[in-house]
């Protein structure tokens, strides 16, 4: 069967909404977080202290943060397994040094859940997707440079410092208000990261929906049959 391209435009927009409304919730905590800290422990507790430690409590809750996280996941890995069936309708040459044929839609996805491997595989998918949504050589002066994906590894790599940085500096429970203070200190760092990696994710699936359709309009303008010649009077 002839592959077909289709364009996974309602989970392109649900995946940045929801990329969109991690970094709403990280700013949000941030900043309360920094009136909390700002009050004096030995000080009655103010209005906006009271208030600053609800948002937290309900932003940072595990519930929310595991909805969010599980709803996210979702569109992002039902739109990556879209984008990454389409790759052969936008190469029907099969263009030398295409990687396509190493990697299943399936295993694009799954690949996330192996412990271990998927330390390299995320990277891996996402940057074949995006080299491959236009397959075209980039010739320079009758050179052809190696396509990169630049954008992927930055986001990659910003997303495993986030990870990491959690498990690092966010693996005990506070139990004094010193505590609390330098944890939320240190929340800034995964938060940090958390916030560029998303902001970068945006940029891609953005990116990768931009290139294969792109490609699939100048494919089928190259398919269209010529104008018929003008007859003669």
């Amino acid at each position: 069967m002839r592959p077909t391209y289709r364009r996974p435009y309602a989970w392109l927009v649900a995946t940045c909404l929801l990329l969109g409304t991690q970094i709403f919730l990280r700013l949000a905590i941030l900043m309360a977080q920094a009136t909390q800290r700002n009050t004096d422990i030995d000080a009655p507790l103010r209005p906006d202290f009271e208030l600053s430690e609800e948002v937290c409590n309900l932003l940072g809750s595990r519930g929310m943060s595991l909805t969010l996280t599980v709803l996210t996941a979702l569109c992002f890995l039902t739109w990556l397994h879209r984008a990454f069936r389409n790759l052969p309708a936008l190469d029907p040459d099969n263009t030398p040094g295409a990687t396509k044929a190493r990697m299943s839609p399936r295993l694009a996805v799954g690949g996330w859940f192996i412990p271990l491997y998927n330390l390299v595989h995320g990277y891996r998918v996402l940057a074949q997707t995006w080299i491959e949504s236009q397959p075209g050589d980039i010739v320079v002066e009758g050179q052809v440079l190696r396509r990169k994906a630049d954008l992927v590894g930055g986001w990659w790599a910003a997303y495993l410092a986030a990870n990491i940085s959690t498990r690092l500096f966010l693996n005990k429970t506070p139990t004094t208000f010193e505590d609390w203070r330098i944890q939320s200190y240190l929340f800034m760092i995964p938060s940090t990261f958390a916030i560029v990696a998303a902001i970068l994710a945006i940029r891609m699936v953005a990116g990768i929906d931009h290139r294969q359709e792109r490609q699939h309009r100048d494919l089928v303008a190259a398919a269209a049959p010529p104008p018929a010649p003008d007859r003669p009077l």
